[in-house]
Formats: structure tokens, C-alpha cells, sequence
């Protein structure tokens, strides 16, 4: 749909969303401002560009077409169809008249619902038959990934215009992403999924201080916010709430734990490592690992902690008020606890391992974009339109959601919103996951080591040598891959 005539009709809405950003911005910290940006935060909402180095462009009403495959609470974080009032809704539309009106573009969507195993196999279909069917396209991120592989898809580094060192790029994800000069998959600021799906650790105010336990804000910010800190922390909430003499999901709990699902992010371990050429190899921090599933399994299977069973019973069993702790995705905030009555909470990142390790991580899934490559003879209409795409979701998308709701309205104190800025700045999304092909071990160690409510193999050793063989194999094949087309 057309959205340039839209244009002015939002003015105005565009300007109540640049007060309330900056309102916002006046409460809590903003986004890191880049060596090139002009003066300004984010979320002004502005007609004015910044310092962006766009050429000016006018591509005469072209079609710009994008292929979103998945479910509609996928797509909708990437575009919208109209405007409702609502904040979030209203920057995702804004951002694209935005673009359209600038440099004079038709932005197309298709939505395809294609949530399957092999959603992007449509599009990998449709290259080989020779159709030309977008300019960019998003789909699951494993199976995105895959598909990277068959060579259907562009090098996101030779793309004209697009400046990976502004802060719309997020740099720890290009850095992972990245091997031999070679990126295929973008993780942006034109869909706020990753935003959503950043994984934290929620912890239940109103139960912290009838424990009288320590402020965990201050662990956080001395460096000390530890696994073990949050276990001590964990076992003094636990209580036998239904008195049969057993832990279970009845209980009040000091860490319901859900799922093992972007942890080993948090650590800064990663498998399908890169030599000082950029290339390839494989190896298991075994010492470490053991380590990190010894230490978390203390605080799952210990005194107050339980496996109960999947992420939502433990945001079911965190919003009824009888779990001090529980770890999940951000967006949690606005879909589960923000209905939940009486609960008032506060958000931290995921524990250090101990205090040795240098910062907080912030493991996150996203849903990756592409370039299929038979949009290379519009090489610089793509890298326009990508990177403004991107700049404007970082500056209107972006305070829409986590300045304005998840800082000013989901969260109820300062502290939570300078956690939100120390999670956002560290969050990672791991090569090893996306090319693991659902084997790799941030995809199947915790959960093969994690086997059931009541205990926990530490072995990882073990686990190790029994995919090792598998593991070479499949960084071999990308290995293969990468330098084969390093020089093409």
C-alpha cells in the first residue's frame, strides 16, 4: 500500500511520540549517540534527517518489495497496515511513510504465512525458477540461515550505503555474524523482534522487600550480580506454599525456570569460532562449560529454584506472585505482567557466570533479512532503502517501544531503566545458534544436560565427545562455504 499520501495525516501524531520520547529521554538514558549523528535523540520524530550520509534520491514511485514469511505476530513488528492510536503501532507505520516520502518510493509487503521448517524454501524456490519477487526478505532465523548457505543470497557488505559503524547497527551481532568479509544476514532496527525477544530476568519487588533481601540493582551495578548471588538470593524465597512436603509449581519459588533457551549467549562462549583470519574452526570451552552448567543448575534444581515446566508456566506462575525470579523474553513485560494484579516488578540482566567476566550479556533470537540476489542490479536502491529503513526504526520504532513503554510505563523505577540500557547494550545473537542447525550445543546441551524437574548431568565432557564428530562436519560445510565465496 501507497503510504507517501498518509504522510501529512501523521504530522501530528509524529510530534505528540517526539514529546513524549523526549519526556522519556528526560527520565532515563537514550540510545548511544554516533561520532556522526547530528545533535538530537532518538525518538524526536523529526522531518529532518540526521547526519545519516544518504545521497539524495528520487526513484519515481518505484516498487520497493518486501517478503515477510511468517505468523502475524512476527510480521507486525516489521510493518504495519495502518495507523490505531496506539504508540508502537503508529512509529512501525511512521517509519515506513517516512522513507516513502523521502525518497519517493512504493515500499510493498507481502505477508506470507510460511511458519513451517522450511518457511524460506519459498523463496529459495522461487530464485531458482528465475522469478524476481522483492528486494529483501525475513524468515526464521535457522532456517534463513540454512538457506544463506545455498547461495541464493547477497553479501550484506558489499552493499552500497550502509554504515555499520552508526548505533541502527547493532555492532556485537555484525561482529558474530561476519566471517571471511562475508555477512548474509541482517539483524536491524526495521523490525524491533530482537528488541522483543532479548531474554532477561525479571524479579518480583513486592516479595524482595518482605524477604528483606539485598537490592540486586546494586550487584548489578558493582559487577557482582552473580549465579550464585541469585541462588543465596533464590533459596531464602522458597516456601512450601501447599504443604506436601515437596517442591512443585504450587510453591512459592525462588527461580522459576522455563526454558534453557538463550543462556549460553550470556556467557560469551561460542563454538564455531573465528581465527585471526576471520575463518572457521571448531572448539569446545569444556572447563568453562562445565562450569557454567555445574553453577546455573545450582540455581535451577537448588533450594529455591524449579524446572516447571516451559516459559509460560513460569511467567504464569512469576504474574500469580509466587516466584521471585524468572527468566524470559522482554516482551513479557507488555504481554504477560503489565495485566498481571498486585505484581510489581523489576528487570536484570541474566547473572554473570562470577565476577571474573567482563560485562553482562543478553542472549536474543531475532528474524533475520536478506537480499535475494536477484535484486543485485538494484544494488544501491537496496542499500538506500535498507539503511533508511533501519535509521528509522531507530529513531521512531525504537523509543516507541523501549524508551516510552517498556521505560516509562512497564517499568516503574530509574533503576530499571538504566538495567534496560546495560541489557540492550550487550545483546548478542550467536552465529553458532543460527548455523547449528538445531544440534550445536546453545541449541541441545543445556536441554540433553537438563533432562527433567529433578536433576542435572554436568557432564559436558561426555556430551562433548558424543557430537563432536557432527559438530567438525557441520563447521567444515560452513567453512567450505565461506571460503568459496570469499573471492567470488
Amino acid at each position: 500500500m501507497k503510504l507517501q499520501s498518509i504522510r501529512r495525516i501523521l504530522c501530528a501524531a509524529t510530534a505528540i511520540l517526539c514529546v513524549t520520547g523526549m519526556i522519556a529521554c528526560q527520565n532515563g538514558s537514550v540510545p548511544p549517540k554516533g561520532e556522526n549523528e547530528s545533535a538530537g535523540t532518538a525518538g524526536e520524530g523529526t522531518d529532518t534527517p540526521w547526519n545519516d550520509h544518504l545521497p539524495e534520491a528520487d526513484f519515481k514511485n518505484a516498487p520497493f518489495r518486501i517478503s515477510v514469511y511468517g505468523p502475524q505476530e512476527c510480521t507486525d513488528k516489521f510493518f504495519v497496515s495502518g495507523t490505531t492510536g496506539s504508540l508502537i503501532n503508529d512509529a512501525v507505520f511512521n517509519k515506513v511513510a517516512t522513507v516513502e516520502d523521502r525518497f519517493n518510493v512504493d515500499i510493498q509487503f507481502n505477508d506470507v504465512y510460511a511458519f513451517t521448517s522450511d518457511d524460506m524454501q519459498h523463496l529459495v524456490r522461487s530464485i531458482h525458477s528465475g522469478d524476481d519477487v522483492c528486494e529483501l526478505a525475513q524468515g526464521h532465523d535457522l532456517t534463513t540461515a540454512n538457506c544463506a548457505l545455498e547461495g541464493m543470497f547477497l553479501n550484506v557488505l558489499d552493499l552500497p550505503h550502509l554504515d555499520f559503524s552508526q548505533p541502527w547497527w547493532p555492532s556485537e551481532t555484525i561482529e558474530s555474524m561476519t566471517v571471511a568479509g562475508q555477512m548474509y544476514l541482517m539483524f536491524n532496527n526495521i523490525s524491533y523482534t530482537s528488541l522483543a525477544q532479548t531474554r532477561v530476568m525479571f524479579f518480583n519487588k513486592s516479595m524482595l522487600s518482605e524477604l528483606d533481601l539485598d537490592d540486586p540493582y546494586q550487584f548489578v551495578y558493582d559487577g557482582t550480580w552473580t549465579l550464585e548471588q541469585m541462588r543465596i538470593m533464590s533459596n531464602e524465597a522458597y516456601f512450601d506454599l501447599n504443604g506436601n512436603q515437596r517442591k512443585d509449581n504450587d510453591d512459592r519459588l525462588g527461580f522459576a525456570h522455563g526454558e534453557n533457551y538463550c543462556i549460553l549467549e550470556t556467557f560469551s562462549v561460542e563454538p564455531y569460532k573465528k581465527d585471526k583470519d576471520g575463518m572457521l574452526y571448531y572448539e569446545m570451552e569444556i572447563e568453562r562449560l562445565h562450569d557454567i552448567v555445574t553453577t546455573l543448575a545450582g540455581v535451577s534444581y537448588g533450594v529455591g529454584g524449579l524446572i516447571v515446566g516451559g516459559e509460560d508456566n513460569a511467567e504464569q506462575i512469576f504474574s500469580d506472585g509466587r516466584a521471585l525470579f524468572t527468566y524470559t523474553n522482554l516482551h513479557a513485560a507488555i504481554t504477560d505482567f503489565s495485566q498481571a494484579n498486585n505484581l510489581i516488578y523489576g528487570i536484570l540482566p541474566m547473572p554473570k557466570l562470577d565476577e571474573s567476566q567482563k560485562s553482562y550479556g543478553a542472549g536474543a533470537t531475532d528474524r533475520p533479512i536478506v537480499v535475494p540476489n536477484t535484486a543485485e542490479d538494484r544494488a544501491d536502491m537496496v542499500g538506500i532503502i535498507t539503511e533508511a529503513l533501519n535509521i528509522e526504526g531507530y529513531k521512531q520504532v525504537y523509543p516507541a517501544y523501549f524508551e516510552i513503554s517498556m521505560k516509562s510505563r512497564y517499568a516503574d523505577q530509574t533503576d530499571d531503566a538504566k538495567m534496560l540500557d546495560i541489557i540492550h547494550e550487550n545483546t548478542v545473537i550467536s552465529f553458532t545458534y543460527l548455523y547449528g542447525r538445531n544440534r550445536s550445543a546453545y541449541n541441545t546441551m543445556l536441554n540433553d544436560l537438563f533432562h527433567d524437574k529433578s536433576s542435572v548431568n554436568s557432564d559436558v565432557a561426555s556430551w562433548a565427545a558424543r557430537t563432536d564428530a557432527a559438530q567438525r562436519r557441520r563447521v567444515e560445510e560452513l567453512r567450505v562455504f565461506f571460503e568459496t565465496h570469499a573471492n567470488s
